[in-house]
């Protein structure tokens, strides 16, 4: 990453550096960059500074639609923002959309705040593909209708809204969104742990805690979709890679070449549920499923087209199959058996 003013290396807050690809993306720039990080989280950081670095990663446990996070800007010189802090269950939001609304949005406009106050004028916004809603097409291109089906894609669609308002009304301010769609396996060196994993409703989280036994089975929800199986279609990106693409975005950014505002980031091909499923039991082991109805909110079939980012960005996946994808991620919870030995996957101590 080239340095900025001052000739210094860039100042980089990276928000949501609790969670699963806010900590990702925090190892990942540390060992990888030259930049100083500054993590910043409601929820307490259980990952370690990498210790080859020694104290280059600042901590902030606080919100970001609370007052305090003016601190963060005090007391340092931040050149840019990476975005990842937000709630991003789909059911929840449309049981709960006020939660939705009030932390992905309105901590987004305190965030924005800060920046304008401390002339912050580099930011990417870690999106979604559910501001697309349920496609027309059998692939999602930035430039398609935006008419996402719940709370959640609402949330995000408002705030790539107000980055583009900010930057008419500020020129210096400069912002891309990425909107990815399904995130999933781990970091190869296995740095990252995600704490929260036995609460999340995702279908990777989900799986594991039916393989350890910590729920009966994994739902099918919707089996009448019409898809070549019956259940609905998405586009799975590695964690690394998604990481890969904020850094790529950030480093161009910074570097004041030529971009987009917006960009997709993904494998542009779509794996069906059973078809996740049927992978998980060929890499870690069979599961108990069982169908269930369909839930609100839940588009039949989302898939990146990623012409974009490769074309512009020159960025490029080094993850593609999903059996890679399974792997790295149950490697973060179980400890791999010998191959060849027919061992059980044994969740970490």
């Amino acid at each position: 990453m080239n340095k900025v003013k001052n000739g210094k290396y860039p100042v980089v807050v990276i928000t949501g550096a609790a969670g699963y690809i806010g900590s990702n993306a925090v190892v990942k720039m540390v060992m990888e960059t030259d930049a100083q990080v500054i993590a910043v989280d409601r929820r307490k950081m259980k990952w370690k500074s990498p210790k080859k670095t020694g104290k280059k990663v600042v901590k902030y446990q606080l919100d970001i639609c609370e007052p305090e996070l003016s601190k963060v800007f005090r007391i340092h010189d931040v050149d840019a923002i990476i975005h990842f802090a937000g709630d991003i269950s789909v059911p929840e939001s449309v049981s709960d959309p006020m939660k939705y609304y009030n932390n992905n949005v309105l901590g987004t406009m305190n965030l924005l705040d800060q920046c304008r106050q401390h002339k912050v004028c580099n930011f990417i916004f870690s999106s979604s593909a559910a501001v697309y809603g349920e496609p027309t097409k059998s692939t999602a291109n930035e430039d398609d209708v935006l008419l996402p089906i719940n709370p959640y894609g609402e949330s995000k669609l408002m705030v790539e809204q107000i980055l583009r308002a900010c930057s008419h009304a500020h020129p210096s301010f400069k912002h891309c969104s990425l909107r990815y769609f399904n995130v999933v396996g781990n970091d190869l060196l296995q740095r990252v742990y995600d704490p929260y994993w036995k609460e999340k409703s995702n279908l990777f989280p989900a799986l594991m805690r039916a393989y350890l036994g910590y729920t009966p089975d994994i739902r099918l929800f919707g089996t009448k979709y019409k898809t070549s199986d019956g259940t609905c279609v998405r586009d799975y990106i590695h964690v690394g890679d998604l990481i890969d693409a904020h850094i790529l975005a950030l480093s161009t950014m910074l570097a004041k070449q030529p971009m987009r505002n917006v960009y997709n980031v993904g494998n542009g091909k779509g794996y069906t549920v059973k078809e996740v499923i049927e992978s998980f039991e060929r890499v870690v082991g069979p599961i108990p499923v069982v169908e269930a109805p369909r839930r609100a909110g839940d588009p039949e079939k989302l898939i990146a087209c990623p012409k974009r980012i490769k074309r512009d960005l020159k960025f490029k996946p080094n993850f593609k199959h999903i059996d890679d994808m399974v792997r790295t991620y149950a490697k973060m919870i179980c400890v791999e058996p010998v191959p060849g030995a027919g061992g059980l996957w044994k969740e970490k101590k």
